[in-house]
């Protein structure tokens, strides 16, 4: 009897350690932007679906795609920072999962990967979870004219609601005397701050295309004489 009860009792144990948990996992927006050396969070939920089991979340990967391997630095620290250990069945973490920075970038780039949560039953597995997609784009300001007017494009993250985007002038680089001519504050509404100048936004989705036209006409219309010197510039502020 004592013997049956022991294998009984081994068989058991067995079956409780292949328990699967099941992980949902999603970023929120899973593609986003920002300038050339500057840090960019994904942050994002992840769900315990399991009713029964804990989960536990012990390591995250990258896998990096074509130009991304050399242009994108993941830093993994933002998920042991900010992510639970465990997971208890059904609940539910929402907040930053990771970060990259673009280290370089010649122009407007659009770089692609993955990320894949590992875990599972205790704190030492280190299962392939789930794995989700993410796009960071380097977002390099392109400046033309357009309507007698110097325009800038850029990209703007429709997600990231933290930032604040300051189109500004000026008419001597020497002098550092910057303005602002447009500004888009938290409450996602943008300001004209110098008579002439306008914004228009295009595109859908998670990043949206932003044409932002000075204030100071190139040529001026009265005299048909040029602006002597002009010049642009995008800061973005947390």
């Amino acid at each position: 009897m004592k013997k049956r009860i022991g294998c009984f009792l081994f068989v058991l144990v067995l079956l409780t350690d292949s328990l699967p948990a099941a992980l949902e996992f999603n970023l929120i927006p899973s593609v986003q932007s920002g300038p050339v050396g500057i840090e960019i969070t994904f942050s994002g939920t992840l769900k315990n679906t399991s009713s029964t089991d804990d989960l536990f979340l012990n390591d995250l990967q990258f896998s990096l795609n074509g130009a991304a391997t050399t242009a994108l630095v993941p830093n993994g620290s933002v998920f042991f920072a900010n992510v639970p250990g465990i997971l208890l069945p059904n609940e539910t973490y929402s907040g930053p999962i990771f970060a990259v920075t673009v280290k370089s970038s010649p122009a407007q780039a659009d770089y692609t990967g993955s990320v894949t949560i590992r875990g599972g039953v205790d704190i030492f597995a280190l299962t392939d979870l789930l794995s989700t997609n993410f796009q960071s784009s380097s977002d390099v300001p392109i400046v033309t004219i357009g309507g007698n007017h110097l325009q800038m494009q850029f990209h703007r993250t429709n997600g990231a609601s933290d930032i604040v985007y300051v189109v500004e002038g000026c008419s001597d680089l020497m002098s550092g005397q910057w303005s602002s001519v447009l500004t888009r504050g938290h409450d996602g509404m943008w300001t004209v701050n110098q008579s002439g100048a306008s914004v228009l936004e295009s595109g859908s989705g998670d990043l949206v295309l932003v044409t932002a036209t000075d204030s100071v006409p190139v040529t001026d219309p009265d005299t048909s004489q040029p602006t002597a010197k002009r010049f642009l510039r995008l800061r973005m502020i947390r």
